[in-house]
C-alpha cells in the first residue's frame, strides 16, 4: 500500500471548508477535522478492493434527509432511501456497500452522528446527472449534499459542489486549477475554425433556398454542440480505460502518418449539421407562428407551417440520437492501438494511426493557464511523459495547426498544439459539463461591468425615458413598465404583482444586446403582527447562462424603514435553483417574452414616431444611445432629398422598428454618419465614418458606440468580418458642442510600430499584412480609452499569424480640436 499523503488529504479537508464558509452555507457542527476524517476513510476506501473488485462509488455528505413534498418535486429529481440500521463509516464498510451503489445509479449518504460518520442511507436518480455531465442527455439537477466526493480509482477522489468541480487527489497529487481549453486559448481558437466550417455549411443551406435570409442570430447553438461532441467523445475514450488519442489535422494526412485502418466516416459532422438545420428550421417555423398567431386558438395556424415545426422538431431529435450513436462509433476506433486522426472537424480518416516524425520539440512548456500566457509557461522535459505523449508532441511541434488529446490508461486528458512560445501541453483541461472555481475572477470582471450599467440605467432613466407605461395583460393584479432608449433599445422592464399580503417584483436590466444582462427578484410577504419578510434574489447573466446569483432575506418590523443594502448576501450556485419559477435560464427567457409581450401591446411604432418623429436627414442607429439619453448616432445620405423608401430594409417585428440599409455600391460615397442631438434632432456633427445602415448589425457589418458614463467621450467603430474598416474618437460639451478625431490610422500605426520594435514573430513573417479588429474599448470619464486591437491574417493555420494588443491613450481637448495622448502598449499575455 502507498503512502498515505497526509498533508494533501489535510489541503483538501481545507479547501472544501473554506468553500462551504465563502458560500455561507458552513454548518457550525462540520469542521475541518471532521472532514478531513471523512477524506482519509474514502482515501483509504479507495485503495481495497472487493472481491477483486475496484471501488468506485459516489458520496454525499450533510445532505438535507427530509422528505420532500410529493407535489413539489418531479419525478425524475432524487429521493433519500434511509437504512433501518446506520453503519459506522469506515473503509472496510463502505467497500462492501460501494457495490450496491454504482456511482450511474445512485450516491450514498453519510452524516456527522454525535461525532462519528455514519452510512444512513441512499438517493437515487444519478444517472441524470452523471449523464448531464459527461454531455449526454441529462438534467443538471441539484445534488444532495454540502459536497459530494468520488471515488474514481485508486487513490484518486474528486470533490464537488454540486456541479462545481472543487478539487481532484490523485495519489499523491492534489489539483485544484482546471483548464477551459476548448473555450478559450490557442486550442479554443484552432477549434473555432471547424466550428466556423460547420456554420458556413449550414448557411449555404439557407442561402440555397432564400439567399436573402439571415440566420447569424440562430447560430448561437453551434460552438456548444460542436464541443460538447468532442468532449463526449474523449470522454468516452477515458472511459474504455485503455488510454488513446485524437490527433486533428486542417486537411489532408500528412506523409508521417501511417494508418493501419483508413476509413472515411464523416457520419458526425454530417449529423451536426443537420442537427443544426433542423433547429434552425424549428425557430424560424416558431417565430412566423408568433409573429402571425400570438394568441390563441392555435388551430388557425396555417397547416404547413405547423407541419414544418413538427417535422424540424423531429429531425432534431433523431438528429441527438444519431449524435450518441456516431460518438460512440469514434470512440470504439480507440480500442485498438494507435490514434483515430481527423480531419477538417470530426471526420475520421483513420485509425490505428502511427505518427512516423522522429525530431523532438526544441522547447515545450506545461501551461498553468488555458490562453498559455507567457508568465504562465513552465517549460518540462520532453522525457516526462510515455510513449504515446512524446510521438503526439513530435508531430504537433512539426505541423503548426495540428491539435493532439492523449488519454492516459488513468484518465488524465492533455491538449497538445504549437504556440507563438513553442509547443505547449495542457493537463488537467475540462471536459465534463462543470463549474471551474477559476473561472471566478472573469467573472467578477462581468458582473462589474454589468453593475455598472444597473448603476448608469438607474440614474439616468429620467433623460433616457422613451416612456413609462403600466398596462393590464388580462392579469388585473400584474403591472408591467418599461424603459426603452429613442433608437430602441431597452433598458429596464418592471412586473409587479399583488396578491392579498405578497407582493412580487421583477426588474430586468438590460446591456449591449436587446437580451437580460441583470434580473432582479423581491418577494415580500406582510404577516399577521404587520412584520415584513423580504427576499431579494439578483441574477447575473453572460449570454443567456447565468453565472451568478446572489440572495438576500431580512424581516422588519412594522413601520422600520427597509433597507437591504446592508444585509448579507449568500451566493449561490446557477444551477442551484432548479427547475422552479426562478430557474436562472427560464427567467432569462421570461426577460425577453415580456419585452416582447410589451411592445406589441403597445404599438411601439406608433409610440416612436409619436415621441420621436423621423427626421429628413437621418434616422437613428440602433443601439447607439449616450448613457444619459441625450445622443446618439445618426445614418443618412448626403443628399438634399433622401428617399427612405429606397432604403427601407427588413424591420423588427418585434419592436415594430422598420431598418434601413445603404448596401448598394452606388451609395458607397453617399453614405454619412451624424452625431446627434435625440430631443432637439439637430445633428451635431459628421462624425467621419460611413457605417450602411440603422440597425447595429448588417450579417458581419457592425457599428459600435462606446460611451463614457458622463457620456462626454465617445468611439465610434465600423466592423466588417476580418477587421475594423473605420473608427473615430468623439467629445461633446455639456451645450453640445462636438468634436471628432480619426482614430484607425492611429491604432493601426501603434500597433505596427509596436510590433517592429519588439521584433514579434507575427510581424517578421508577414509583415502590415494584418487584418486589425478593435474591440474590448473602455473609456473612463476622464478621456482614458484602454482597448485590445488584434491581428489576424485571415483563414491562415500558421502559428505565427495572430496577435493581440493591448493599448491605451488619452483624448485630449485643445483649441484646434482633438488629439490622442499615447500612454501605454503591451502583448495580452505579457500581463496575464
Amino acid at each position: 500500500m502507498p503512502a498515505l499523503p497526509t498533508s494533501n488529504l489535510k489541503r483538501l479537508a481545507k479547501l472544501i471548508t473554506n468553500h462551504l464558509r465563502k458560500r455561507q452555507v458552513y454548518p457550525t457542527m462540520i469542521n475541518v477535522v471532521t472532514v478531513q476524517r471523512l477524506i482519509e476513510t474514502l482515501f483509504y476506501t479507495s485503495l481495497k478492493t472487493e472481491e477483486s473488485r475496484a471501488v468506485v462509488c459516489t458520496v454525499v455528505f450533510g445532505a438535507d434527509l427530509t422528505p420532500p413534498l410529493a407535489f413539489s418535486r418531479r419525478l425524475h429529481r432524487h429521493t433519500y432511501i434511509p437504512l433501518e440500521t446506520l453503519q459506522p463509516l469506515t473503509a472496510r464498510n463502505l467497500a462492501k456497500f460501494s457495490h450496491a451503489a454504482l456511482p450511474w445509479a445512485s450516491c450514498i449518504a453519510v452524516h456527522d452522528e454525535s461525532g462519528t460518520l455514519q452510512i444512513s442511507g441512499l438517493f437515487d436518480q444519478e444517472i441524470h446527472h452523471q449523464n448531464s455531465l459527461n454531455s449526454e442527455s441529462g438534467d443538471p439537477f441539484p445534488r444532495p449534499g454540502l459536497f459530494q466526493v468520488e471515488i474514481a480509482g485508486a487513490g484518486t477522489l474528486t470533490v464537488y459542489d454540486n456541479r462545481t468541480l472543487l478539487a481532484t487527489l490523485h495519489q499523491d497529487s492534489l489539483v485544484t486549477a482546471f483548464y477551459d481549453v476548448l473555450n478559450e486559448g490557442p486550442v479554443a481558437k484552432q477549434l473555432s475554425k471547424y466550428v466556423n466550417r460547420l456554420e458556413v455549411r449550414v448557411k449555404d443551406h439557407f442561402k440555397q433556398k432564400n439567399k436573402h435570409q439571415n440566420i447569424d442570430s440562430l447560430l448561437a447553438d453551434a460552438p456548444r454542440l460542436w464541443l460538447q461532441t468532442l468532449s463526449r467523445i474523449l470522454l468516452g475514450i477515458r472511459r474504455l480505460k485503455h488510454g488513446g488519442a485524437l490527433l486533428l489535422i486542417p486537411s489532408k494526412k500528412t506523409g508521417d502518418l501511417s494508418a493501419k485502418y483508413p476509413i472515411r466516416y464523416d457520419n458526425m459532422e454530417a449529423v451536426l449539421e443537420q442537427h443544426l438545420i433542423a433547429s434552425i428550421r424549428w425557430q424560424l417555423a416558431r417565430s412566423q407562428i408568433r409573429g402571425t398567431h400570438p394568441a390563441p386558438p392555435m388551430e388557425l395556424i396555417p397547416a404547413p407551417l405547423d407541419a414544418e415545426r413538427r417535422q424540424a422538431f423531429n429531425v432534431g431529435e433523431d438528429a441527438k440520437r444519431a449524435e450518441l450513436g456516431c460518438a460512440n462509433f469514434i470512440v470504439s476506433l480507440g480500442g485498438v492501438d494507435g490514434l483515430i486522426l481527423l480531419s477538417e472537424g470530426l471526420r475520421v480518416i483513420g485509425f490505428g494511426v502511427e505518427i512516423k516524425t522522429t525530431k523532438d520539440p526544441e522547447r515545450l512548456f506545461s501551461a498553468r493557464d488555458a490562453k498559455a500566457s507567457s508568465s504562465r509557461l513552465k517549460e518540462m522535459s520532453f522525457d516526462h511523459l510515455g510513449t504515446r505523449h512524446r510521438s503526439m508532441m513530435r508531430y504537433c511541434n512539426k505541423h503548426p495547426g495540428s491539435l493532439g488529446f492523449v488519454v492516459s490508461q488513468d484518465g488524465d486528458v492533455r491538449a497538445i498544439t504549437k504556440t507563438q512560445q513553442g509547443l505547449v501541453v495542457w493537463e488537467n483541461i475540462r471536459l465534463q459539463e462543470v463549474i471551474l472555481p477559476e473561472r471566478a475572477p472573469e467573472n467578477e470582471d462581468t458582473i462589474d461591468v454589468i453593475r455598472r450599467r444597473q448603476r448608469q440605467i438607474a440614474s439616468g432613466l429620467d433623460n433616457s425615458l422613451l416612456y413609462e407605461i403600466s398596462l393590464d395583460l388580462h392579469e388585473p393584479l400584474v403591472q408591467r413598465k418599461a424603459w426603452i432608449t429613442a433608437s430602441g433599445d431597452p433598458l429596464k422592464i418592471e412586473i409587479e404583482a399583488n396578491e392579498n399580503s405578497i407582493r412580487n417584483t421583477i426588474q430586468f436590466y438590460f446591456h449591449e444586446e436587446p437580451s437580460p444582462a441583470l434580473a432582479v427578484t423581491r418577494r415580500e410577504r406582510i404577516d399577521g403582527n404587520g412584520t415584513v419578510h423580504i427576499e431579494d434574489t439578483t441574477f447575473y447573466f453572460a449570454g443567456s447562462s447565468p453565472i451568478r446569483i446572489e440572495i438576500k432575506t431580512a424581516s422588519f418590523a412594522k413601520n422600520e424603514s427597509v433597507f437591504m443594502d446592508k444585509v448579507r448576501v449568500r451566493e449561490l450556485n446557477p444551477h442551484e435553483l432548479g427547475d422552479g419559477p426562478l430557474h436562472a435560464e427560464s427567467l432569462y427567457l421570461r426577460g425577453n417574452e415580456v419585452l416582447g409581450e410589451i411592445i406589441q401591446h403597445l404599438n411601439l411604432s406608433g409610440k416612436f414616431q409619436e415621441h420621436f418623429p423621423d427626421n429628413d436627414r437621418y434616422r437613428l442607429i440602433q443601439g447607439t444611445c449616450a448613457p444619459n439619453g441625450r445622443f446618439a448616432m445618426g445614418f443618412g445620405l448626403a443628399d438634399e432629398v433622401i428617399d427612405w423608401r429606397a432604403l427601407a430594409s427588413e424591420g423588427d417585428d418585434i419592436k415594430g422598428q422598420q431598418y434601413y440599409l445603404a448596401d448598394a455600391a452606388h451609395f458607397e460615397s453617399r453614405i454619412r454618419n451624424y452625431l446627434v442631438e435625440i430631443k432637439s434632432q439637430k445633428i451635431l456633427c459628421e462624425t467621419g465614418c460611413h457605417y450602411i445602415g440603422t440597425r447595429r448589425r448588417f450579417n458581419h457589418r457592425e457599428c459600435s458606440v462606446i460611451w463614457s458614463p458622463n457620456s462626454r467621450f465617445l468611439i465610434q467603430i465600423f466592423r466588417a468580418k476580418w477587421s475594423s474598416i473605420e473608427a473615430i474618437a468623439g467629445w461633446i460639451s455639456e451645450s453640445g458642442a462636438s468634436k471628432i478625431i480619426e482614430l484607425m490610422s492611429y491604432v493601426t500605426k501603434r500597433s505596427y510600430d509596436y510590433l517592429r520594435e519588439s521584433k514579434h514573430r507575427a510581424y517578421r513573417r508577414f509583415g502590415e499584412n494584418f487584418s486589425l479588429q478593435i474591440y474590448s474599448v473602455d473609456i473612463n470619464n476622464a478621456g482614458l480609452v484602454s482597448l485590445h486591437v488584434t491581428g489576424e491574417i485571415p483563414k491562415s493555420i500558421d502559428a505565427d499569424s495572430n496577435f493581440i494588443l493591448i493599448e491605451r491613450f488619452r483624448i485630449m481637448k485643445n483649441s484646434d480640436g482633438l488629439s490622442l495622448k499615447f500612454v501605454d502598449i503591451r502583448e495580452e499575455d505579457s500581463t496575464n
